[in-house]
């Protein structure tokens, strides 16, 4: 589909933007298959890459990274907004549609959210950063204040259009949408049913001033509006690893056993007859294969030769260079863990928690601000259209995310032998609660922390109470009944 789209700008940057942007979509929707191909023919030509076969496109630590990073929206987070703006918010299943929108977000470095009010309902639509070409003011780079969307229009049999807005001028903002044709045709009128101008520009804000109803979510806050370059050692990287898993499966396919080596014999069958067609003999090593002597008299023999290489050195070798991928994209090797449950063990990586609670530090602002941009222009956009009359004022919005897992810090290793020394000697009944909640505050505990160590001796039940028989004939009494009486009488 990406072949077929409209030549979108003339800007050599912003066409190199596009086209590297498109790499990185097709490998988070898993549609590099062309690319791992190309990049195969590249490092070893035609010949040698028909004899490794079918890519491998399993190893994609690209689209593995992002997603497992991605976890902001995995809880709803809690929104501060008016409860109009809430509903159409829950209606349009915003809070899961921006589970992908972060992942592509990351791995993309931008994504774009449309919002729309459509019978009288909220709809939100994501957009590809290389769907767009847009600029921005000097002073607020990370916001457009010109945009083009290229996009098939249903009105217009799903030709290709280029969708504009314009708000650079504040007094006199403007859509237009025209045809992707040599002419421009402009279709705006047929497309919105109005001029999309003047007082026909409805995306305002309350008090007037335009805006583009569509946030940019970045990855990270730059001076830039777009960063699509960052990390496309990541990118990169991610293609090289399926060029090396594609070898890895060739040499288990093709050479993962030894190889022998005949003197003066030839397998039996495996002559052409006298009609010239071929027969063909199966030499897999499973395979019992018969052989005789080429002529009588000689002193046929049979070699093996060594393994050529050894699989599992392969795949540590392929480990290492994924790990150095992760270490580039900012996960450290010690926020690396291996995953033992997947067959290909000796490769596949996960980021551990403690890295991805760091990594939500970083986004929680950038995030944070688009989504309450969002949930502003949702708000605008039910009061022009009427659904609605609520506030569009900053402090009546906000949003917090539960989504991110925070990771607890790890415990230095000499409080964690005083606790378990502490603890022992109360379980062995050597100390009491009270004696043990004094060495853990000794030993460097808060005295909020010894409590929560330190379990409170359970209560013993009455009848379990030790009992004794008294030397009188008449009664038979027992300690813990005295014992009760004599609390009673002292109560």
């Amino acid at each position: 589909m990406l072949d077929s789209l409209p030549v979108m700008s003339t800007d050599a940057a912003d066409l190199a933007r596009v086209e590297h942007t498109r790499l990185r979509r097709r490998m988070l929707y898993g549609t590099f298959r062309q690319d791992l191909d190309e990049r195969i023919g590249i490092q070893l030509g035609t010949v040698r890459q028909e004899a490794w076969g079918y890519p491998d496109l399993t190893g994609n630590p690209f689209l593995q990274l992002w997603s497992q990073v991605a976890v902001m929206y995995d809880e709803n987070p809690e929104r501060l907004a008016p409860q109009a703006v809430l509903d159409g918010i829950g209606a349009a299943g915003l809070d899961a549609l921006m589970r992908r929108v972060q992942r592509d977000a990351l791995g993309l470095r931008e994504m774009l959210v449309f919002v729309d009010v459509v019978d009288g309902e909220l709809t939100y639509r994501p957009v590809f950063p290389d769907m767009v070409t847009a600029t921005s003011h000097p002073y607020d780079p990370t916001r457009p204040v010109t945009l083009t969307e290229y996009r098939q229009e249903p009105s217009m049999g799903g030709r290709w259009v280029r969708d504009s807005w314009n708000i650079a001028d504040k007094a006199a903002p403007y859509r237009t949408v025209t045809l992707c044709d040599s002419e421009h045709t402009d279709v705006t009128a047929d497309v919105l049913g109005s001029s999309g101008a003047g007082a026909d520009y409805i995306w305002r804000w309350a008090d007037g001033s335009p805006f583009i109803p569509c946030v940019v979510y970045h990855a990270e806050m730059t001076p830039y509006l777009w960063d699509a370059f960052a990390f496309s050692e990541v990118a990169e990287g991610s293609l090289n690893i399926g060029v090396l898993l594609t070898y890895y499966g060739h040499v288990v396919r093709n050479a993962a056993w030894s190889q022998r080596v005949g003197i003066d014999v030839e397998p039996v069958g495996g002559n052409v007859a006298q009609s010239g067609e071929r027969s063909e003999l199966v030499t897999d090593p499973s395979v019992l294969m018969l052989l005789r002597t080429v002529q009588e008299g000689t002193n046929p023999q049979l070699l093996s030769m060594g393994t050529p290489v050894d699989t599992e050195i392969i795949l540590r070798s392929i480990g290492a260079y994924e790990r150095r991928i992760l270490n580039i994209a900012g996960f450290t090797s010690p926020d690396v863990t291996k995953q033992n449950a997947d067959i290909r063990s000796g490769y596949s990586l996960a980021v551990a928690r403690e890295s991805i609670a760091a990594q939500q530090a970083k986004y929680h602002q950038t995030f944070a601000r688009a989504d309450v941009e969002l949930m502003r222009k949702s708000a605008a956009l039910l009061n022009r259209h009427g659904v609605a009359s609520v506030s569009e004022a900053p402090a009546d919005f906000g949003i917090e995310y539960e989504g991110a897992p925070m990771a607890a810090e790890p415990m230095d290793p000499q409080r964690i032998t005083v606790l378990l020394s502490v603890l022992q000697a109360q379980a062995a009944g050597l100390i009491t609660a009270t004696g043990a909640k004094a060495l853990l505050v000794a030993g460097g505990f808060t005295v909020e922390e010894a409590e929560a160590a330190v379990a409170p001796a359970p209560l013993k039940p009455a009848s379990a109470a030790p009992t004794t028989t008294t030397e009188n004939s008449d009664t038979m009494t027992t300690d813990a009944a005295d014992t009760s009486q004599e609390d009673a009488n002292g109560a």
